[in-house]
């Protein structure tokens, strides 16, 4: 019995670090993101999200860089990444000026057809992550879709200092 209560004493820290992206918190009320705005101050900038195959038109259309942000109905920092840090005015203006958000669910079952492809919902995960599966919340930067299948990844939560610079980041390596 002590060696039991003392692996799991051991593996307390383990299992925290982990949970950082399973963390249940309070749901987030939308779970359609078609052309979904959350509801704000009249003044407050807004970020429109897309599904996936009209994000993708658009961005092809418009030559922006197509954001993918992939998340799950349980995922507590997704919530948390949700309500902190798209919602801040300064990310929400880098993103709309040159990028097209999209909300991506892996878990739900649906195909997918953009480009020359059709994928499943387990498919463009793979494909989005060149094979590696990373957790949630994962953002994919698509530089140019419609073209190439140049993808930046971004791993796990961050606030909107720590993804403003990932944004600057990946507005460089395309070249804006």
């Amino acid at each position: 019995m002590n060696r039991t209560y003392s692996l799991v004493i051991a593996a307390l820290p383990l299992l925290f670090a982990c949970g950082r992206h399973t963390q249940p918190l309070q749901s987030s009320a939308n779970t359609s993101f078609k052309n979904v705005q959350q509801s704000k101050p009249a003044d407050a900038p807004v970020l429109t999200w897309y599904d996936f195959e009209a994000g993708y038109q658009k961005a092809v259309k418009d030559k922006k860089i197509l954001l993918v942000d992939a998340y799950t109905d349980w995922c507590g920092w997704c919530k948390v990444m949700d309500k902190n840090t798209y919602s801040d005015a300064g990310i929400i203006g880098k993103l709309n000026a040159n990028f097209v958000a999209v909300k991506f669910n892996p878990e739900k079952a649906r195909t997918y057809k953009f480009g020359n492809y059709t994928m499943t919902n387990d498919e463009l995960l793979a494909w989005l992550g060149r094979g590696r599966s990373y957790g949630y919340p994962t953002s994919y930067f698509w530089l140019d879709p419609g073209v190439g299948e140049n993808l930046l990844v971004s791993v796990g939560y961050e606030d909107p200092a720590a993804f403003g610079t990932t944004l600057e980041t990946v507005l460089k390596r395309k070249g804006n």
